[in-house]
């Protein structure tokens, strides 16, 4: 009996782990939308979820202290309340959710939704940073297990940091509107009226006060994305987890803007050790949420549905990426290439490498010194445009104890000097095989010190993933 409840427990947080992966999906295509058409996606996908007769997502408003309706599901409503006023407002003020039970008290309420005697209603609001930035408002037909409660709450975070990103972008675009504004207000008055300092200093102060309002915004986006670095971080592979899969091992990853659109991924299974890295569609937030998908994918079809052949776990990624992005309805082109390989123990001290690339390729030098290229298909994982059924090709070798393997992001091979012109792969050979021998630590201190030197003044163009690991 304990065991199936435990199974139950498993599929029900499996189904939950989905819901929560589409969500992302949604906020990931509607990042650069208006804040009225975020809601009404937003809101309809958590109605539709939880199967809410009805709702209706409201978004916070600090500067006017108002509340108005922006995102509704199976009304009309379009309502605003003020900070403190009737069940919305106070949800604001306390920051705590409201559940109620209708069909026990039959109590009726006219605030919001609640027109009506519902069985149950929720009050959820979306907080960032200790600050509610929303209020979503369901009302259900049927009674709410804690399932769908646990789901709700988990979601609010996500959606308030996406709400909190979109409200800080229009903030931004109206301050920097009204510089330029005051910017042409400026140049008229200079020249109609050059004789009036004080009408000068009281724009030069209101530029100046904008400025430092800009900065603070800034500051403040910066720190929603060194915040959404430690969520990604969560799905990396930990330094315990690499080096117990790969004792002599080391990882060079550098992401271009704080968060990355390249992920690594390892995992051991009996004898057999799966290891791959990943380039994502685009680098900062969007790519970021590309990779938590690209990583959510790998643990599905290696650690659950135990499938350890490189080729056919590319299918199932590419696969799994039109699904969850819905690629063959939305305009979403978006996708990855990837580097995987298989290693089994062979006879004699050796290794059976199996290997499969999406636009990547990996590099194995042996203790011989002796470097050998193994390059993947040449097609991406996931677009729109593509066959539901892809096929990669497996490529088997067979390496020696001490060997090197190198699997990497294009983020490296493209990095550009002030000339513009990039490392690219023979630069990169070279200085594999001029660092093949030495101790791991040394070789990436050598490879990120190459790579500083060579970049000099010139900005980070991509994310930059390089992995090494000595069999």
């Amino acid at each position: 009996m304990s065991s199936f409840i435990h199974q139950n427990i498993t599929e029900k947080r499996q189904e939950q782990d989905k819901k929560v992966r589409q969500l992302i999906a949604v906020l990931q295509l509607n990042s650069t939308k208006d804040i009225g058409t975020f809601a009404a996606q937003v809101i309809e996908f958590i109605a539709q979820e939880t199967q809410a007769y009805q709702g209706v997502l409201y978004v916070c408003q600090q500067h006017t202290q108002q509340i108005s309706a922006e995102g509704t599901y199976a009304t009309a409503l379009k309502k605003k309340f003020d900070y403190g006023e009737g069940l919305i407002g106070q949800t604001v003020i306390s920051k705590r959710p409201l559940y109620f039970e209708h069909s026990s008290s039959k109590r009726h309420f006219v605030q919001g939704l609640m027109q009506f005697t519902p069985n149950t209603a929720i009050v959820l609001p979306l907080l960032f940073n200790q600050e509610a930035y929303g209020v979503i408002e369901l009302v259900f037909i049927q009674s709410l297990d804690d399932q769908v409660k646990s789901f709700l709450e988990r979601v609010a975070g996500y959606i308030a940091a996406n709400l909190y990103n979109l409200l800080t972008n229009e903030k931004t675009e109206k301050l920097l509107q009204d510089s330029q504004a005051q910017t042409k207000e400026l140049e008229q008055s200079t020249k109609h009226q050059a004789d009036s300092m004080e009408i000068l200093k009281k724009v030069r102060e209101k530029l100046m006060k904008q400025q430092k309002e800009l900065h603070a915004e800034h500051l403040k986006t910066k720190q929603s994305i060194q915040y959404a670095q430690r969520i990604q971080g969560a799905f990396l592979p930990t330094k315990l987890t690499r080096l117990t899969t790969f004792p002599d091992s080391f990882v060079l990853y550098m992401p271009k803007d704080i968060v990355s659109g390249d992920f690594f991924w390892c995992s051991k299974h009996g004898e057999s050790r799966v290891v791959a890295v990943a380039d994502c569609t685009g680098h900062g937030v969007p790519g970021a949420f590309m990779s938590v998908v690209g990583s959510n994918l790998m643990n599905e079809i290696i650690n659950q549905q135990n499938i350890t052949c490189p080729a056919m776990i590319l299918a199932k990624m590419h696969q799994g990426i039109r699904q969850k992005l819905k690629q063959d309805e939305s305009q979403n082109d978006d996708g990855m290439d990837m580097s995987i390989c298989t290693i089994d123990p062979h006879e004699n001290q050796s290794y059976r490498l199996t290997f499969a690339g999406a636009k990547h390729f990996m590099v194995l030098i042996n203790p011989e010194n002796k470097l050998k290229i193994l390059k993947g298909d040449r097609q991406s994982i996931g677009g729109k445009n593509t066959p539901d059924n892809r096929q990669f090709t497996n490529q088997e070798v067979l390496v020696k104890s001490q060997e090197m393997i190198y699997l990497f992001s294009d983020g490296y091979i493209d990095q550009p000097q002030s000339n513009r012109r990039s490392i690219g792969r023979k630069k990169l050979q070279e200085l594999l095989l001029s660092v093949a021998d030495l101790p791991l630590q040394n070789q990436k201190y050598l490879i990120q010190t190459f790579l500083e030197e060579y970049m000099g003044k010139t900005p980070q163009r991509d994310d930059i993933t390089l992995l090494g690991i000595r069999l």
